[in-house]
């Protein structure tokens, strides 16, 4: 399948079940910090308002029956939703994908107060907007440990003031965002993402294809009465997102949409007070796994078909784009 310039595709939508993700991250100013998180996809035919609306209703279900009788914890009675774009880029030989890595640009858009819920809404709400976050991620997955799975995440996130930059702004201005991925530099700043790549591979990297997608979250949100946290949000402890997201075709028709369920152990309580709480961890812990197993358990009474991949969202990508690349890789499943 030969995708022009820009390349886009459509994932098959998957459950990847018990899976844990760990992830060394690099902010800004070099500092790193964990992310641990389950991360599941299921596989639905239902619209996006229906598959939400099932997840509304399981995470109610929790809140009465289990979140109640926690004291230190609450689970916020409404959802917050966020908008975003990715780019993915790579070389034209694929290396990234083939050593388990991803690039990306991310924009985040506010979502509006009128739940928009489909693709032809979405782009409206993208095309109208100033995003309110900017950020250029890199992805190492390292290995997988039974259930758990390491990554190093080296990520750059854009100051605020140059979000009215068209150069940032512009949905479609591809070739540009391209050069950014490449040449790790924007407005007279640099980041580590491209060198920490050719330092990988030993070699200059030439990114010559891009991918897209689209994706809506609503997401969840367990807070500490206790604050044990750092940064902006001490109080946030566990977060519960569910994700529809599209992909663009040849033709940049929208593709979907598939849904992909993540529960994440906040990174603010990896390095604040409680990182020093041995026992407060592992009981934060415990609970993440339980909210997991408690969702899965209630997709599967609602019939919800689930399947075992344990793969990225690029890596699923590529299974679709360039299937022969993805056999070199994963052979047969």
């Amino acid at each position: 399948m030969r995708i022009f310039n820009v390349r886009f595709n459509f994932l098959h939508i998957l459950l990847s079940i018990r899976l844990i993700s760990v992830s060394v991250v690099q902010a800004n100013s070099g500092t790193s910090y964990l992310e641990q998180e389950y991360k599941t996809e299921i596989l639905s035919d239902e619209l996006p308002a229906q598959v939400i609306s099932k997840f509304t209703r399981v995470m109610n279900d929790y809140f009465i029956n289990i979140m109640s009788k926690k004291n230190d914890f609450y689970l916020t009675k409404q959802p917050y939703d966020f908008i975003f774009t990715d780019l993915y880029a790579d070389t034209n030989n694929y290396d990234l994908f083939l050593n388990n890595q991803s690039y990306r640009f991310r924009r985040r858009y506010k979502y509006p107060a009128n739940k928009v819920v489909n693709i032809t809404q979405i782009e409206e709400v993208i095309a109208k907007s100033l995003p309110v976050r900017a950020e250029v991620q890199l992805k190492i997955y390292k290995h997988n440990l039974a259930e758990q799975k390491f990554t190093n995440e080296y990520r750059y996130e854009f100051p605020k003031e140059l979000l009215k930059s068209d150069l940032l702004r512009k949905e479609d201005n591809h070739r540009y965002i391209h050069e950014i991925l490449q040449s790790g530099t924007f407005n007279g700043v640099s980041f580590q993402q491209i060198e920490k790549l050719e330092e990988f591979h030993n070699k200059k990297i030439y990114l010559g294809q891009l991918f897209k997608h689209i994706t809506h979250r609503t997401r969840y949100h367990i807070n500490s009465h206790s604050n044990q946290g750092s940064g902006n949000n001490p109080q946030h402890s566990i977060l519960i997102s569910l994700d529809i997201s599209y992909f663009y075709s040849e033709t940049k028709s929208p593709i979907g949409p598939f849904y992909e369920l993540e529960v994440e152990l906040e990174r603010n309580k990896l390095q604040g007070p409680m990182n020093k709480n041995i026992k407060g961890l592992s009981d934060l812990s415990l609970i993440q796994k339980n909210i997991f197993n408690f969702i899965i358990d209630r997709f599967k009474l609602d019939e919800v078909k689930v399947s075992n991949s344990l793969k990225s969202k690029y890596q699923r990508i590529i299974k679709i784009v360039h299937p022969k690349a993805y056999m070199k890789k994963h052979g047969q499943e």
